[in-house]
């Protein structure tokens, strides 16, 4: 027996019988898009049997609305009607207008058309004394319209126009435009669109009932959708769960005790600081490139680092410098603290700051047309080169819904040359795939929607979600997110936490309950109150066996002066000290003084001696601390002394006979102890802080 859908090709059919999951269909002009879109609602309803109330077809305007309502009705028959077929505003204000008092506006608003507008912004012109002689109403209407089609805020768009002197004028005006709208319960045919995404993020009860209701979204020319209609579409196909699988794990297994040459004591706001800082003193680039924002925690031939390549000052100094290029990039040593620019031997020639083809983007739109990126990265490779990684996003529910990662393309930064990956295959060097933010996402919904959606509203039995803020943590030469998690509730207070592979999206889960990370931050604060510093977001790490908060402590000028440990379950006790030998040394006598360890417990690190006869001896002064470096007749290693901690290292000089103590860390030693003979009279330093003090320099 014949059927509607034998009228179709193979390749149309096989997109109609397409129904889990998401589908786009890619064709030109003429061949049939539309036919194939009411065919699959007509199939969704007769043989899936899909209530027709549960689906949502968009087109772009009143004409496409208007021919596929008539197609759909002709094909579907009686029970077509109740399939929502209009535009994306039409569609818009049928929500608004059953919701937008919960923004504070009456639901009888008014909607502005063109000469509304045109008043409106006129008489807005009069008040600002902008001459519109000069400064065309119509193309300050423009700008608005840009701005709220990207979804930015007068604030935003303000921000973004740094320097730009009619930028900033268009924000201001924008600003007092949207503050007559809402004077005169008004809304633009922009703000339609943009209304209801905000009521959507803000009111999720709302977002809920309709995408219960919308189950199957089809979208008509989707090639001409503008940020605010993605998002729009993005949070009506957004509800999933299980898109990520969290296993329960040991801690004391699974995260080693501390090694000091492993643990990164820079966030990314002192990173930027310090890679500023080697900037500066690199007088041939100085002039013509600036340092990128980026500062991507990877590991690199097992270190914890930050890179961040170079990009062009502005515009001019692109023109002045593209056929060469961008010559380095920076690296930053998260243990030692030391900060590097890497000079390339071939230049960087695809890079954000780039234009026309060289422009990393549009490299890759041009290469990869079809594929919808995440967050692109920089990363190096474990020969120093330099790469963007570029995640390819895969949508697992809906059309937008259930977000991971399928693919990934590595574009060398070099040569352009681009190879693409499915997820799995990724090479191993490659440290970052999954943002922080779409992992933390993807267990919030996993965590909140464990028992049902109704339980995640009402009763709330075992929802889980993540705390605010994250770290990263170098483990098994990957980096893994980390975060807390605590009750929906929000009780300050953590049941535990997770580490999440941003290379492959492993999720394990740690039962330890304690303090949230800002309850901790606050109790490292307080022990340091009189000098104002601030605390960074803390960093879990392994001190004899028990889970502990590190965090560094930070002046007003981002500068580290100190660092702190807790333990997470007992986080009232806080042991600080100005180098994290000392910090962990009066950790560990803490731990032993409350009884959470036994006394004998010795500390984790293990300390050598050396005996010899001074041949240099230096100061140093490292983030505003002096510091005395020794170096020993016939060795090639340096010792590392704090003068905070021993005064009398001062009166050493070249040629006395020294016995030390010392703790292996790379290229400078730590000393903890110096002992010397003076005619006979023994003279020693041990490098412990009493139990009572605070050493902040």
């Amino acid at each position: 027996m014949n059927t509607i859908y034998d009228t179709l090709n193979d390749r149309q059919k096989e997109a109609v019988l397409h129904t889990d999951g998401p589908l786009l269909i890619l064709a030109g002009a003429g061949s049939g898009k539309t036919r194939v879109l009411t065919h699959r609602i007509a199939y969704l309803i007769a043989e899936k049997g899909v209530n027709p109330w549960n689906i949502l077809a968009i087109t772009f305007t009143n004409k496409a609305a208007h021919e596929m309502r008539e197609r759909v009705d002709k094909i579907a028959g009686s029970e077509g009607g109740s399939v929502w077929v209009s535009t994306f505003h039409s569609t818009c204000v049928r929500i608004l207008r059953r919701h937008i008092d919960r923004l504070g506006y009456d639901n009888n608003f008014t909607i502005y058309d063109a000469d509304d507008q045109k008043i409106l912004i006129k008489e807005i012109c009069r008040k600002m004394n902008i001459d519109t002689k000069k400064v065309k109403e119509r193309a300050l209407l423009a700008q608005i319209s840009h701005a709220k089609d990207e979804l930015l805020t007068p604030d935003e768009m303000e921000m973004n126009a740094g320097a730009d002197f009619n930028q900033k004028r268009a924000a201001q005006v924008y600003r007092e435009y949207q503050a007559a709208l809402r004077r005169n319960n008004a809304l633009d045919f922009d703000d339609l669109i943009c209304k209801t995404v905000e009521l959507f993020q803000n009111c999720g009860d709302v977002l809920q009932s309709y995408q219960e209701r919308f189950r199957y979204i089809m979208v008509d020319e989707y090639q001409d959708t503008n940020t605010v209609q993605f998002q729009f579409v993005s949070l009506l196909a957004a509800k999933y769960r299980n898109l990520l699988t969290v296993e329960n794990r040991s801690f004391t297994d699974d995260i080693r005790e501390v090694s000091y040459d492993q643990i990164p004591l820079l966030d990314k706001e002192s990173a930027s600081i310090i890679g500023t800082r080697v900037m500066g003193t690199m007088v041939d680039m100085v002039s013509q490139y600036e340092v990128a924002d980026m500062y991507s925690q990877i590991n690199y031939k097992e270190k914890p680092v930050r890179v961040t390549p170079l990009e062009y000052g502005n515009l001019i100094k692109w023109f002045a410098n593209y056929k060469k290029g961008i010559p380095a990039y920076i690296r930053i040593d998260m243990t030692t603290q030391e900060a590097e620019c890497v000079r390339l031997s071939q230049p960087i020639k695809y890079s954000m700051s780039d234009h026309f083809g060289r422009n990393i983007y549009r490299h890759l739109r041009f290469a990869y047309p079809t594929y919808i990126f995440d967050s692109i990265n920089f990363e190096i490779d474990d020969e120093g080169t330099p790469y963007w990684v570029c995640p390819v996003k895969k949508f697992n529910i809906g059309l937008f819904g259930g977000q991971t990662v399928g693919r990934v393309v590595l574009c060398n930064a070099v040569t352009g040359e681009m190879t693409d990956y499915k997820v799995e295959d990724v090479p191993t060097w490659v440290d970052k795939v999954y943002s922080a933010e779409l992992l933390i996402d993807l267990y919030d919904y996993n965590g909140s929607l464990k028992h049902g959606f109704i339980n995640s509203i009402l009763s709330q039995r075992d929802c889980l979600k993540t705390t605010d803020g994250y770290n990263y943590i170098a483990l098994e030469d990957d980096v893994w997110v980390y975060t807390g998690i605590t009750s929906v509730g929000q009780d300050n207070s953590n049941v535990g936490f997770v580490l999440m592979n941003q290379r492959t999206m492993e999720t394990r889960y740690y039962e330890v309950s304690g303090a949230e990370e800002y309850s901790a931050m606050d109790s490292a604060r307080g022990r340091v109150q009189n000098l104002g510093y601030k605390a960074t977001f803390p960093l879990l790490i392994n001190v004899s066996g028990q889970p502990t908060y590190f965090m560094a402590l930070k002046d007003d000028a981002g500068l580290v002066k100190c660092y702190a440990m807790l333990n997470i379950e007992k986080y009232q006790n806080v042991a600080i000290g100005d180098s994290v030998l000392q910090c962990e040394s009066n950790y560990i006598q803490l731990l032993k003084d409350n009884g959470i360890v036994d006394k004998s417990t010795q500390e984790i690190t293990n300390t050598e001696n050396v005996t010899g006869v001074i041949s240099k001896i230096m100061p140093v002064v490292v983030d505003g601390n002096t510091h005395m470096y020794i170096m020993l007749d016939g060795h090639n290693d340096i010792y590392d002394v704090n003068a905070a901690d021993n005064i009398d290292i001062i009166r050493y000089e070249a040629g006395m006979n020294i016995k030390l103590e010392y703790i292996k860390a790379g290229n400078v030693n730590t000393v903890t102890s110096i002992i010397r003979n003076t005619d006979g009279m023994g003279v020693s330093y041990k490098a412990v802080v009493p139990d009572n003090a605070v050493i902040c320099y």
